[in-house]
């Protein structure tokens, strides 16, 4: 970049943010009693959700990408520093859902790409203070 503008108010400096920033929710949600069921219930509702939130972005869920994980948090075995052990497992409809004495939750994350400018490579320009 040859030139870094810096605007007297910082809203008009975040208003640049968004040319390089897709829209983007991310979700998450206990998954209460752990089953396969409850998990499928907090998929629709999350999906509900997501797709309302996302039109209200202007986007169709279905033109967004959108990922969804499974957490178990296990209970403290003594070995993890933090007293709690995460695992990320990639998470389907129907996929079976049995981890007892675990916390689990679903988390969902939907992204609307939009188009970014190209930075192209210039020459070095010599950094001057800001008058």
């Amino acid at each position: 970049m040859k030139q870094v503008l810096i605007p007297r108010t910082a809203a008009v400096f975040s208003a640049f943010g968004i040319s390089f920033s897709d829209i983007g929710k991310t979700y998450e949600v206990i998954v209460p009693g752990s089953s396969t069921d409850a998990a499928r219930e907090t998929y629709d509702a999350l999906l509900a959700r997501a797709e309302r939130d996302m039109f209200q972005e202007g986007y169709s869920l279905a033109d967004c990408e959108t990922s969804w994980q499974l957490l178990v948090e296990a209970v403290d075995d003594g070995d993890s520093a933090d007293g709690a052990r995460v695992s990320r497992l990639s998470y389907q409809p129907g996929d079976e859902v049995d981890y007892p004495g675990c916390v689990v939750s679903l988390q969902l994350n939907a992204t609307a790409p939009l188009s970014h400018p190209a930075l192209v490579q210039g020459n070095s320009v010599d950094p001057s203070p800001a008058p």
